[in-house]
């Protein structure tokens, strides 16, 4: 942990000088600048979100961020403040732009359930002959759909896909499956 650097009680390094110093490896003064706009930053992004503890995630991606990047901001008086609101603005926006997108799902109606052939002789040798030739991930998702009967937002979230994504790969494997059994 950085230790507060002595100074004179008028004379303060500016966000530029610590900027430099950051750019050259200097982890105390990013840290110096962290505690400078943690809490202007995180005001600002409080005005507009639903809970602090998400400004507070907004803040820590915001800073990361500027960590990251920090060798492309310029040196310019006041650049490092701006580029900070910059992107604290953008990271709200996405904020809500994610909450409230409409999530795009494939119809699933269009394939049988393939429930329907598990009484005829044979049929469930077959799945799993089937079930070992898909890839792991759509296997996974099958099995997760059928036999621990999880809802798609379940198995997106079991293989950490989107909901979109673990739809198309139940119908693509739903589909894989009724194709070898109709054969």
């Amino acid at each position: 942990m950085c230790q507060p650097r002595e100074f004179e009680p008028d004379i303060l390094e500016t966000d530029v000088e610590l900027l430099r110093r950051s750019k050259k490896g200097d982890q105390c003064a990013f840290e110096e600048l962290v505690r400078r706009y943690w809490q202007k930053i995180f005001g600002f992004l409080c005005h507009g979100l639903e809970s602090p503890q998400d400004a507070e995630d907004l803040v820590s991606e915001t800073f990361l961020d500027a960590f990251k990047s920090r060798f492309k901001i310029s040196d310019k008086p006041e650049a490092f403040k701006r580029w900070l609101y910059k992107v604290a603005a953008v990271k709200k926006k996405a904020y809500w732009k994610d909450k409230y997108r409409k999530p795009r799902y494939l119809p699933l109606d269009s394939v049988p359930p393939v429930c329907q052939y598990l009484d005829i002789p044979g049929t469930v040798a077959v799945i799993e002959a089937v079930l070992e030739s898909l890839s792991e991930k759509q296997k996974n998702i099958l099995v997760a759909y059928y036999f621990e009967d999880s809802k798609l937002k379940g198995v997106s979230q079991a293989t950490g896909t989107s909901v979109s994504t673990a739809c198309r790969l139940v119908k693509e494997a739903k589909e894989r499956l009724n194709e070898v059994l109709d054969s």
